[in-house]
């Protein structure tokens, strides 16, 4: 076992209808120097179902895929809306957590978007048969475990930035 970076990418899609828990986003910020995102679930569907799409747009659906594979590649998604669901708060403990929309809004403003998901080693066999590494995410109970990014040189070059904001 391991983790692998991985890139958190929204996509919309137009639903025949709102349902509670549907993903929408705000923007704060547009067109400055610290724009930001809020990610946010309905908690419950709004009467003009139109309208509300008209000021808030189209629902969300989250993936996560391969920043080192080509987007028309089936092979670049690392795990579908329905997978993700498992958080590791770190090494500190064993436990894993339901993923918040706190967490997913600091991998957006904080982490551009890149996240760890965790995934099975490959071995020198399954290598040998194969022409490339292939990258497999664990499931636990049909979901996959995340975490914030570890990529050391992505936290040095952003606690830079961060300190050049002070």
């Amino acid at each position: 076992m391991g983790y692998y970076e991985g890139h958190l990418v929204l996509k919309s899609f137009k639903p025949l209808s709102l349902e509670k828990g549907m993903w929408f986003l705000n923007k704060f910020g547009h067109n400055t120097r610290k724009e930001e995102v809020e990610l946010y679930q309905l908690d419950k569907v709004p009467l003009d179902q139109e309208t509300y799409i008209a000021k808030n747009g189209y629902p969300l659906e989250l993936y996560i895929v391969d920043p080192m594979s080509q987007f028309e590649d089936d092979r670049c998604i690392l795990a579908s809306p329905n997978e993700i669901g498992w958080w590791d708060d770190g090494e500190d403990t064993d436990e894993l957590f339901t993923v918040t929309a706190k967490q997913l809004n600091s991998i957006f403003n904080d982490y551009g978007g890149l996240v760890d998901i965790e995934v099975a080693e490959n071995t020198e066999d399954s290598l040998m048969l194969l022409s490339e590494e292939v990258i497999t995410p664990l499931l636990y109970q049909q979901l996959v475990c995340i975490r914030y990014c570890q990529e050391e040189d992505y936290i040095e070059e952003n606690q830079t930035d961060n300190n050049e904001d002070d």
